[in-house]
């Protein structure tokens, strides 16, 4: 059977949804690959996947002059990504699960002339 577990990028974040230290961030990705090897254990087939929406927003407050916004994304993505499959590669070995993650690194197109884009939440 397939998973597909979705985590928000707060899941990742400190309460209030600011992007804490690297240490910290470890900390909740770790317990991510947790449940997701418990997952595997019970014989799913698991596809995880998330958002940034913290970690974009702290990058284009300090980018936005060098990087378009689907720079940002994809520099998010990679971000994430590095530490789920690290976090997933050291929770396999603890377990002797016989799995590698994967991680891709995805496109969208946007409207540019989408309404949302006048009136953008703000992360606070």
């Amino acid at each position: 059977m397939l998973a597909v577990i979705a985590l928000g990028g707060n899941a990742f974040a400190r309460e209030g949804g600011k992007v804490g230290s690297p240490e910290e961030q470890w900390e909740r990705v770790k317990l991510a690959a947790g449940d997701v090897a418990d997952m595997i254990e019970e014989g799913f087939d698991v596809v995880v996947t998330h958002g940034n929406g913290p970690q974009a927003g702290l990058l284009a407050e300090r980018v936005s002059d060098y990087l378009s916004l689907d720079m940002i994304d994809a520099a998010t993505e990679g971000w994430m990504g590095y530490l789920i499959a690290n976090a997933l590669t050291n929770e396999f070995l603890r377990r002797g699960i016989r799995r590698s993650p994967v991680i891709v690194i995805s496109r969208s197109i946007v409207n540019k002339n989408d309404p949302a884009f006048q009136n953008p939440p703000r992360n606070t």
